[in-house]
């Protein structure tokens, strides 16, 4: 447990957690790796020891923040939750862990484990719950079509046909027809027919309540997923004000993950500095969606890969796309000096040999520019 440390992680924060397990209460230091997208994840939990109850008797919660460095290895869960953060000195942590790491007693085992369920699997349970409810669910639909099925076959039986035509043939008002209603062949079949429709009823009724469980375990699950995308944001955040700002920090993760180029064809993006973000991952020309910007980006800060592309535009970099040829610009974020450099170089190379090239000038409201195209190139 903590030996080795993910070879994903750039960074480390540790948390200081108290907090109640049934009638035993605890505090802990929580370990959680940094990813190299800022994503925050679960690794492990040291420091185990055992506290008296709040006189509340409500479970309390609090956390401190230890952001560092460590070595990398590996490892992956989900995490826990913090509600106050606070720096101290990383060169601290290995040396707890390592202290945490050499308990040994059935004692503290014991309580590492129940602490860990109370961390590790908080949202586990609640998609575990939703999991056993779309199982049921499924079961139910299925048992639907198992009933419908049956008493289509019944209807369609030899049995219920006969009925049904001496039914017809004797009519609804003769001495015979009544005493075919009363008799036991028909009643039989009466009941049959009250069995298939109380069948049908009970498993409706069924199926409602799992399904109202099920909007109810869904949206639990999404807002547990977003109370912990709002703490990884707050770690995203802090990491980019020391950055010098968003924009910057996105650049920054941007030329770590995708790295640069120099040619125009294995281009996404050309930063403020000139400099070329490189989107040919597995080929000689670009091969990687631009919407993949979206993992620079914090995990609370937009929905999807089409608006972190127009956000990423509007920090102030060129969207590069070879193959047309041409360029993306934001309309309020006119090019910088480098950056227009690289476009007359992109004109000259890739507009001459296909004589044509595109400027595309992109709008958040979808209006035109307010400035002409012209004055961009003066």
């Amino acid at each position: 447990m903590g030996a080795n440390y993910p070879h994903f992680a750039e960074s480390f924060e540790k948390r200081w957690l108290k907090m109640q397990v049934g009638q035993n209460a605890y505090e802990a230091d929580v370990l959680t790796a940094i990813k190299t997208n800022q994503r925050e994840i679960f690794y492990d939990i040291v420091g185990i020891k055992p506290i008296k109850i709040e006189t509340s008797g409500k479970a309390h919660v609090e956390s401190e923040d230890s952001r560092s460095r460590l070595p990398k290895g590996s490892g992956e869960a989900s995490g826990g939750t913090v509600t106050k953060t606070q720096s101290h000195d990383a060169s601290r942590l290995p040396e707890a862990s390592k202290q945490s790491i050499a308990r040994t007693s059935d004692e503290s085992k014991r309580t590492d484990e129940a602490v860990k369920k109370t961390v590790r699997f908080q949202l586990s349970e609640s998609r575990r719950n939703q999991s056993e409810l779309q199982k049921e669910s499924r079961e139910l639909e299925r048992q639907r079509r198992a009933l419908k099925e049956e008493r289509a076959n019944w209807q369609e039986s030899n049995e219920v046909r006969a009925i049904e035509e001496k039914k017809k043939a004797y009519g609804l008002f003769s001495e015979k027809g009544k005493a075919f209603r009363a008799s036991e062949e028909y009643q039989s079949y009466l009941e049959k027919r009250k069995e298939f429709n109380r069948r049908g009823a009970e498993l409706e009724s069924r199926i409602g309540e799992v399904n109202d469980k099920l909007r109810q375990a869904q949206a639990e699950v999404e807002n547990a997923r977003q109370a912990v995308k709002q703490e990884q944001q707050k770690v995203y955040d802090t990491k980019a004000k020391a950055a010098g700002g968003k924009p910057e920090y996105r650049r920054k993760l941007a030329v770590k993950q995708f790295g640069t180029t120099d040619r125009f064809e294995r281009a996404g993006y050309i930063l403020p500095d000139g400099r070329m973000l490189n989107f040919a991952q597995n080929d000689g020309t670009r091969d990687t969606d631009h919407r993949e910007i979206l993992d620079v980006f914090g995990p609370a800060e937009v929905p999807n890969g089409t608006e972190a592309l127009n956000k990423f535009l509007a920090d102030g970099n060129v969207r590069v796309m070879a193959e047309a040829p041409g360029v993306d610009i934001a309309a309020k974020t006119p090019p910088t000096e480098q950056q227009l450099r690289q476009i007359r170089a992109m004109v000259e190379q890739l507009g001459s040999e296909k004589r044509r090239f595109t400027i595309d000038i992109s709008t958040t409201d979808w209006q035109p520019p307010a400035s002409p195209l012209s004055s961009l190139f003066r």
